[in-house]
């Protein structure tokens, strides 16, 4: 069977599957695992970069496709409420990883060095979509399911450009963030928001 092109699929739902193998773009080029997923409209793309603390060199972006933000609560129950940005501001936290092997620093002297590297998450590709999912239950040390009932506060905007690895001039403000599920074309500067638990 020959190959279908992208504008014969673009509104045959049936073969916009995010494992279609037959989907190709415009350039006749058949489409990589991760951009067939990419259809998905809840489907975006986390972006991970490594740099270096001593000689700032930054490793090449690592791109990974999500479908949900998964936020995680205290389990120490100190709180009555907490606001969303403040969850999103936790997950998208730099974390220091100990004892690596740079490799800017070794083409400096020659000499592997290990030394300490900066792992950076943003968002690389927002989707038309982006969903939050909060996790509310822990277990105790018995190996009892306890659910964290800490109210969750959000406005009616999600201001995503803090978070995102290429600042651009469009607006991300989100300009509501109510109901199950909502989205809008990734090509307009609106980008809707879903929190769930």
């Amino acid at each position: 069977a020959s190959q279908k092109t992208w504008n014969s699929v673009l509104f045959d739902q049936d073969t916009m599957g995010i494992h279609d193998e037959s989907i190709v773009l415009r350039s006749g080029v058949k489409a990589s695992k991760v951009q067939r997923k990419l259809w998905s409209p809840f489907v975006g793309l986390f972006a991970n970069q490594l740099s270096c603390k001593t000689c700032s060199y930054k490793y090449p972006v690592k791109f990974d496709s999500f479908d949900t933000v998964s936020l995680s609560l205290s389990s120490s129950f100190q709180f009555a409420s907490v606001a969303l940005q403040g969850l999103i501001r936790n997950f998208m936290c730099s974390e220091v990883l100990e004892s690596f092997q740079c490799s800017g620093c070794g083409r400096k002297d020659g000499e592997n060095h290990k030394t300490r590297l900066l792992k950076k998450l943003s968002i690389g590709k927002l989707p038309q979509c982006l969903c939050f999912h909060i996790n509310r239950t822990y277990w105790q040390n018995n190996g009892v399911p306890y659910k964290n009932n800490t109210f969750v506060t959000f406005s009616e905007s999600l201001n995503t450009e803090p978070y995102l690895y290429t600042h651009n001039k469009v607006d991300h403000k989100i300009p509501r963030m109510s109901g199950l599920c909502s989205s809008q074309d990734i090509s307009t500067e609106e980008q809707r928001t879903t929190p769930h638990s």
